[in-house]
């Protein structure tokens, strides 16, 4: 298994998009002004992983061509500064969030979705 590991340094409103085909999702507490992102799998998959921030938002998803990771499937974690808001879509994939986050959306096609505080 392989291992990609970014950290961006965010400001006072931070936002996380992660967008997935196939693999879990966990959002866990992290540090004021840090987002922490952990993507494991295969090194053919994490090939396909592109990971940014752009205008504020701090974003995990299929780099521009790849379809999916259904068959490449990861495994998203992410440490996140409490009030950060959160998009999370996943169709093949359970999703956790463990930290306090502001605003929370979550779209899972199928798998288990865990949800802590929402301010």
């Amino acid at each position: 298994m392989s291992v990609l590991e970014r950290r961006f340094t965010v400001g006072e409103q931070p936002a996380l998009a992660v967008q997935t085909a196939g693999g879990d999702v966990s959002v866990l507490a992290g540090d004021e002004g840090t987002i922490s992102v952990r993507v494991s799998g295969s090194a053919r998959a994490l090939e396909t992983v592109q990971i940014d921030e752009t205008g504020g938002v701090v974003s995990v998803r299929p780099a521009r061509g790849v379809r999916s990771w259904s068959r490449r499937g990861v495994v998203v974690t992410v440490s996140v500064p409490p009030g950060c808001d959160v998009t999370l879509t996943t169709t093949s994939g359970d999703v956790r969030v463990s930290a306090d986050v502001g605003d929370a959306v979550v779209e899972v096609a199928s798998g288990d979705v865990r949800v802590g505080r929402v301010s």
